[in-house]
């Protein structure tokens, strides 16, 4: 490969933006004839390319030389795989560890976080709290990352607003995720109870307590 730039975070991953290279060949026996193939489908099957390849889709592209000599001599030289990727990444976060009481309404009593979501598989995703990074971390083989956010506590009482934005491995970087919103509320409801009604309450009197209802409405306050 000349006039070609291994973009991203490896300089030798063949993992790139760039769809403009050019194939080379050299060391055939002299007099050999040598062919560049190319394969989208892993391998399964071959087709004749041109060793300029211009403005290539997003995708994995495995090349090879066939070479054949004036016997008529096959070989082919290992394989050289190119993947194109100009696709910017997303990232989500989708969740907290521990989300206390009613999972899912993203309030919790923990006010020392770790923070989950997806992203593209192998991505650099970068976190924000209220629109200014904390960290980064990586997406697995799966699209799952997790940002362990408990070396920081956070106030009681307060709304954060959490998002995150992925760099993938040919170099791309997505738009920043939507917010979510995580309310810390570590305070202790009222300790308080009091029963002020019950329906029915029947007789001489509706507040006595005393009722021939065997199947009773409670009312009351928590103050």
């Amino acid at each position: 490969l000349s006039s070609f730039t291994d973009s991203g975070s490896s300089s030798s991953d063949k993992v790139t933006t760039d769809k403009n290279f050019t194939l080379n060949s050299s060391g055939a026996e002299g007099g050999a004839t040598p062919v560049f193939q190319v394969s989208t489908d892993n391998g399964d099957h071959w087709t004749t390319t041109t060793a300029s390849q211009t403005n290539l889709s997003d995708g994995t592209y495995l090349y090879r030389v066939q070479v054949t000599d004036a016997a008529g001599n096959q070989s082919y030289t290992p394989t050289v795989t190119v993947t194109v990727d100009n696709t910017p990444p997303s990232a989500v976060v989708t969740g907290i560890v521990n989300d206390t009481g009613s999972v899912g309404d993203h309030i919790t009593s923990d006010n020392r976080l770790v923070i989950n979501g997806t992203a593209e598989a192998g991505a650099s995703v970068q976190v924000f709290r209220n629109g200014s990074s904390i960290g980064t971390t990586t997406a697995d083989s799966s699209g799952n990352w997790s940002y362990d956010y408990t070396g920081t506590t956070l106030s009681n009482n307060t709304t954060y607003q959490f998002s995150a934005g992925a760099t993938d491995l040919a170099g791309n970087t997505g738009s920043t995720s939507a917010d979510y919103a995580v309310a810390i509320d570590r305070t202790a409801p009222p300790a308080t109870v009091s029963i002020t009604k019950i329906d029915q309450d029947t007789g001489t009197s509706s507040t006595d307590f005393i009722t021939k209802d065997t199947v009773l409405t409670v009312s009351g306050t928590n103050a």
